[in-house]
């Protein structure tokens, strides 16, 4: 239902916090200098799904990935 929804969205809007649960479904991250190795799970269906509306000819997919939560100080 979620890879359907994503297809006939015109733009995703991605909330994420600063865990490492958030960021690993983004990619895949080098533990020790935090490089970025693949794309984690939901990237790669994101990526996939616009290659898709590429392939038929539909607009693609803009997608944004911003920060939920914001530290005072």
């Amino acid at each position: 239902m979620v890879r359907r929804a994503l297809a006939l969205a015109d733009h995703l809007i991605t909330p994420v916090n600063g865990s490492f649960v958030d960021l690993d479904l983004l990619a895949r991250l080098h533990p020790i200098d935090r490089t970025m190795m693949a794309p984690g799970c939901f990237a790669d269906t994101v990526a996939g799904i616009r290659g898709a509306r590429a392939r038929h000819g539909v607009a693609p997919l803009d997608w944004l990935v911003l920060q939920n939560r914001y530290r005072r100080g």
